[in-house]
């Protein structure tokens, strides 16, 4: 349905999230159902001449992290590895229903709002108390924020590329 209403404005791209907790909903390993699903979404649009914009991240990540992810040391490196093997998975279910690799891909949405949105304007959950709350603290958690996200992206770009190139696959 959805893709018939976008069609039907004249649509030509579709930017959408693969949800990082829907994809993993144990926690662990990634759901093949929940890849193969995307997928088919994805078949869909373009079948429709509808491109998609496929997001790795839309401000929210699996509960088992706890709500301030970003603040972590190690989110960085846990978000490449999921981005990298989340889309390798959706690329090859793409291949296996006949359709390319997603060409159009985003790591991160607005992480510089992801940030703000938390820590200096207190909307999105977290556990740290935000600049709104009366916090001095949240614009260096929200700098952090950006920092582990920003570095996020990189890593995850750097191993989307390397991961794509040994299977022969398009940047």
């Amino acid at each position: 349905d959805a893709v018939a209403r976008c069609a039907a404005l004249g649509l030509r791209r579709f930017r959408f999230t693969v949800e990082w907790a829907r994809l993993r909903p144990d926690g662990r390993g990634l759901s093949r159902e929940v890849v193969r699903g995307y997928a088919r979404r994805i078949v869909s649009l373009r079948r429709s001449g509808i491109e998609p914009i496929v997001t790795l991240h839309h401000f929210t990540h699996p509960a088992h992290f706890g709500e301030d992810l970003w603040l972590r040391d190690e989110a960085p490196e846990v978000f490449a590895a999921h981005a990298d093997e989340a889309l390798t998975a959706l690329d090859d279910a793409l291949e296996a229903l006949g359709s390319p690799c997603a060409d159009r891909v985003l790591t991160l949405n607005e992480p510089n709002m992801l940030a703000l949105a938390s820590y200096v304007a207190g909307v999105f959950p977290h556990r740290a108390p935000a600049v709104a709350d009366g916090s001095p603290w949240g614009l260096v958690r929200a700098w952090r924020c950006l920092d582990a996200a920003l570095a996020g992206h990189c890593l995850a770009a750097s191993r989307i590329a390397a991961s794509r190139a040994a299977r022969g696959r398009p940047p």
